[in-house]
């Protein structure tokens, strides 16, 4: 197999973020084509250091080094390091996932002939919009984590020398999907619960958990909210979890926060548990949700508001979706749509479950994301990437 002799990848491993999983699928990923990858990390103060995906990094190979203490102030001595490498051995490819200020000074200390910026946010701010095109001297290559974010940037599709697309790395991977079927109805087993909802990750109001919140106040329609995640609105959310059910009412159930290097247990149980995946967004931010990406794993199908990137799951290079594996809705019909959903039937696996996890595998698996980067960085095609 040929190798490349290193890859630096510049990156954060915080304890609940994209970023930790986005850095370890880029490594499953690129792994097998380099001699060594370095990633090297700087924290971002309000989401920590995950020590255990760190570990998990360096089961897969790589050497995870800091350019920052855990409050996320940069070490000198770390950066004199990264210079002397740089000057000493250059890495084939510098990979940063969208570290902005810092970037494009590693980029040109780093000496590498391929720098690729990855910026992973649906951010069309006139601000951004300049530093990117700034970014463009520094970096061989910006690409954009989905199609909506390259077709809104302005001038992106006429310079596709220096603009591409690829949606992230999500596969988990699923371990037996086989038994799937039978684990979801195991999870029915003990009784008749009402139609089950399911939120997980960051708990914003720009990520629509105020939304969600809303609806569990005030919708008129008997159901479950499995909610799995941290941040702003998660005292919320434990104070509603801990009020008595009400009769015809939404009932909230919170199942914490998890660890990203247990993501496949914590996600296999929770997806088991519910009927449909919400993906609330209510701001522009937001690209291809790997909220939803994971769920379509699991054979779960997602109601995923029509905002910022996440309009990418309707793009021709992408599916689309039918509707019983991804419906989009506006922002505004959210609670309506929730409670039509609620109010049906609950989706067998038959119907949903075997199109999900068929509509993965065709657009965002491994050996399809895999294949976007390999022909980006003129890698070999045949390579199967190591799983975790």
């Amino acid at each position: 197999m040929q190798t490349r002799k290193k890859l630096v990848l510049f990156t954060s491993l915080p304890r609940v973020g994209g970023h930790s999983t986005l850095t370890f699928g880029l490594c499953r990923l690129l792994r097998p084509h380099f001699s060594s990858v370095d990633v090297w990390c700087k924290v971002m103060p309000e989401h920590g250091h995950s020590e255990a995906l760190a570990e998990k990094l360096a089961g897969l190979g790589c050497r995870v080094r800091m350019l920052s203490d855990n409050k996320g102030r940069p070490l000198p001595g770390a950066l004199a390091r990264f210079a002397l490498d740089g000057l000493l051995h250059p890495p084939d490819v510098f990979f940063t996932l969208a570290m902005r200020n810092l970037s494009p000074v590693l980029a040109t200390l780093s000496r590498s002939p391929a720098r690729i910026y990855y910026q992973i946010t649906h951010d069309l701010k006139p601000e951004t919009i300049r530093t990117l095109n700034t970014y463009t001297r520094f970096f061989s290559r910006i690409v954009f984590i989905c199609p909506a974010t390259y077709e809104e940037f302005p001038g992106a599709a006429a310079r596709p020398e220096k603009f591409s697309w690829i949606p992230q790395s999500s596969e988990i991977p699923v371990m037996d999907r086989g038994l799937l079927p039978a684990e979801r109805a195991a999870a029915l087993a003990a009784g008749s619960p009402p139609f089950r909802l399911g939120l997980i990750g960051r708990l914003t109001v720009e990520k629509g958990a105020a939304a969600m919140l809303d609806f569990a106040d005030h919708a008129q329609v008997s159901s479950e909210i499995h909610v799995a995640g941290s941040g702003p609105l998660e005292g919320e959310f434990q104070r509603r979890a801990q009020r008595p059910a009400a009769e015809g009412r939404p009932k909230i159930l919170f199942h914490g926060s998890f660890d990203p290097s247990r993501r496949e247990e914590f996600l296999r149980r929770f997806f088991n548990g519910v009927d449909w995946l919400v993906v609330p967004s209510q701001d522009e931010w937001e690209t291809l949700s790997m909220a939803a990406l994971e769920a379509l794993q699991h054979g779960v199908p997602s109601l995923i508001c029509r905002t910022g990137g996440l309009k990418s799951f309707a793009h021709p290079g992408l599916g689309p979706a039918s509707e019983n594996v991804i419906r989009l809705v506006d922002p505004g019909h959210l609670a309506a749509t929730l409670t039509s959903l609620c109010g049906g039937v609950r989706p067998s696996w038959e119907q949903c479950g075997a199109a999900c996890l068929a509509h993965y595998d065709r657009w965002f698996s491994d050996a399809a994301v895999g294949g976007r980067w390999r022909s980006l960085l003129g890698l070999p095609q045949d390579v199967t990437s190591r799983s975790s």
